[in-house]
């Protein structure tokens, strides 16, 4: 009976290395404040996409509080393209972009191929951040899904899943994250491989943003083009950076490629956000590249919020 129970729990290991299968109820959580220490960290470009020279950000600039660096990565559950697992080198190239809040896709938590390691919360340890994590497969605790790591506090998130007909769930993790007291509404998600289960799956996203009381970012994957069928029945209040910045000649990924001919990684914003730049970085490890937008909170909002908040402090 015991040997029949190891080789029961091996063979559900096993069964999440080989399909990519699972459920997972939808959660929301409310933070309360808590300190970490935040590690200064050193702007050092890694990508091909442009020179060292132009893709170092300014030290002042990175840390003015208006101004956020946002990225959508990726990470190939930190393994690289020889199947060896490399976690450091994935922390090393997110420490290095000066980052301020990171959307992850294909996200382990004690997946034997990547070292049972709890990637979003070890990626957030090392660089001092906060980070949420989202499920959309789990088997016997082992789980795949999508993270939000965050240099500012995360009061509250949750985890919504998204439908589709294919073996996969995907599902759609948002954070509500405290700015220095502006609210900003930051999502992820990791899209499905046909158009049928992505026009639902955007669907579902629109009903999801439309509702948002903040200015909010749409960032992931969404294994489609930025001109697709599916993606041109995406909310219309949001903005495609690459495209506001006439930058969307920077591909994220090699399709049947050897060089990245796609972009199929992208960033969206609602109104009331300002796009100020917008770049792309290769990586070493991941086939995706790092995707990163500068942004700023438009100040009108920012006014009006600290004059509603001073009018019910009166």
């Amino acid at each position: 009976m015991r040997d029949g129970i190891k080789f029961l729990i091996l063979g559900m290991i096993l069964l999440s290395l080989l399909i990519i299968e699972g459920s997972y109820q939808a959660s929301k959580s409310i933070f309360l404040y808590r300190d970490l220490p935040l590690q200064k960290q050193i702007a050092i470009s890694r990508g091909s996409q442009m020179s060292s020279s132009e893709m170092i950000i300014d030290e002042n600039q990175a840390n003015r509080i208006h101004e956020l660096i946002v990225m959508t990565f990726n990470i190939h559950y930190g393994v690289n393209k020889l199947g060896q697992e490399s976690l450091d080198l994935i922390i090393k190239a997110i420490s290095d972009t000066q980052a301020h809040i990171i959307a992850l896709q294909e996200v382990d938590r004690f997946l034997p191929r990547s070292g049972f390691k709890d990637q979003a919360k070890e990626i957030a340890n090392a660089l001092g951040y906060y980070h949420v994590y989202g499920e959309t497969i789990n088997v016997l605790g082992i789980k795949y899904g999508n993270a939000i790591i965050s240099k500012f506090p995360i009061l509250e998130y949750e985890n919504k899943k998204l439908p589709g007909d294919s073996i996969e769930t995907r599902g759609l993790l948002s954070a509500k994250i405290d700015v220095d007291g502006i609210p900003l509404q930051v999502y992820t998600t990791h899209l499905g491989l046909s158009v049928r289960d992505r026009k639902k799956q955007i669907k579902s996203i629109n009903a999801s943003v439309e509702q948002s009381t903040s200015p909010f970012v749409l960032m992931g994957d969404f294994n489609c083009g930025p001109f697709s069928q599916e993606i041109l029945e995406l909310s219309s209040i949001l903005t495609d950076i690459a495209i506001e910045t006439q930058k969307e000649e920077l591909y994220t990924y090699a399709f049947h490629s050897d060089t990245p001919n796609t972009r199929v990684d992208r960033i969206y914003v609602s109104p009331h956000i300002d796009v100020i730049d917008y770049f792309v970085i290769d990586s070493a490890v991941s086939d995706h590249s790092m995707v990163l937008g500068v942004i700023s909170i438009n100040p009108k909002f920012r006014e009006g919020l600290i004059a509603f908040t001073g009018n019910i402090n009166n």
